[in-house]
């Protein structure tokens, strides 16, 4: 198989469990397989949940594609929404979240692209 870059609309398809690109199937597997913590400092979001930061990126993408914002506010398991004003906290914690796992996610995709290239080279 010939080495092709994985872009984040594959890894994305892939996620939301759609017919995806075998390059993007591979790079994803890796990502949830991945156990390193998650960056404390750079993703503050995401550094609040418990769990290797593979799994928690993918979980949170696979929540967004399949149903939004919302999606990934019941993923995450936060506080149940109980006023009107909760909203727009809430819409705030999930983007922040989503924010987080979409930037860890595009980062651990160009490392894999890079990895793929010097293997091929």
């Amino acid at each position: 198989m010939t080495t092709k870059a994985v872009t984040m609309p594959d890894a994305i398809e892939v996620l939301a469990s759609r017919q995806g690109s075998p390059y993007a199937l591979v790079c994803i597997a890796a990502l949830e397989a991945s156990n390193a913590p998650v960056p404390k400092g750079t993703y503050p979001a995401l550094a609040r949940l418990k769990g290797h930061s593979g799994a928690l990126v993918a979980g949170c993408l696979r929540a967004f594609a399949e149903d939004g914002l919302t999606g990934v506010y019941l993923w995450a398991e936060y506080p149940p929404i109980t006023s009107p004003a909760m909203q727009a906290v809430a819409a705030q914690a999930a983007s922040e979240l989503y924010a987080d796992c979409f930037l860890l996610c595009a980062e651990f995709i160009a490392a894999w692209n890079r990895k793929q290239i010097r293997e091929v080279a």
